[in-house]
């Protein structure tokens, strides 16, 4: 099975679980750079409508997404306790919000989303665990293609 790009072995995957509402998520954690404490997002008034602003994370600008709006969760503005999640796309870095950090789990059995729901966008998978279940996101789907284009114009605009 291929997640995120990545070939999974069922038994030997790790995935780094966060929380957003309560609502638990995953992303593997090859894509996980780092997780940093929320600081304040400076807005970027040219950018898509799903980037929340930007941060300066050791002297790199990077986009901060809004995931509770791309995963159709109540919005809220960012906390102080929340946590920042960079993340190495293939085109780009990004940075997620997360309400807490769950820990790394070993990813044991996956279910594909498709054979679920026809149009998961960017749930790709599910982890079933003793505790609940775990939505394991596509990272290349944070951003739409129209999203992308229009966050790479905002970016020479300001250059």
């Amino acid at each position: 099975m291929q997640l995120n790009g990545y070939d999974i072995k069922m038994d030997n995957e790790y995935l780094v679980v966060f929380t957003i509402e309560s609502q638990r998520f995953a992303v593997m954690h090859t894509a996980v750079e780092r997780i940093v404490r929320a600081v304040e997002v400076t807005p970027f008034p040219a950018a898509p409508d799903i980037i929340l602003g930007v941060i300066n994370v050791q002297g790199r600008v990077l986009p901060v997404i809004n995931m509770r709006k791309r995963l159709h969760i109540k919005d809220r503005e960012v906390d102080i306790d929340d946590k920042l999640i960079v993340l190495n796309t293939r085109k780009r870095t990004v940075i997620i919000t997360a309400d807490t950090i769950v820990g790394v789990i070993k990813g044991e059995e996956i279910i594909c989303a498709e054979d679920i729901a026809k149009n998961a966008d960017v749930v790709q998978g599910i982890f079933r665990a003793n505790d609940g279940l775990t939505f394991i996101c596509d990272i290349e789907k944070f951003l739409s293609i129209a999203e992308e284009e229009a966050l790479e114009r905002a970016e020479i605009s300001i250059k």
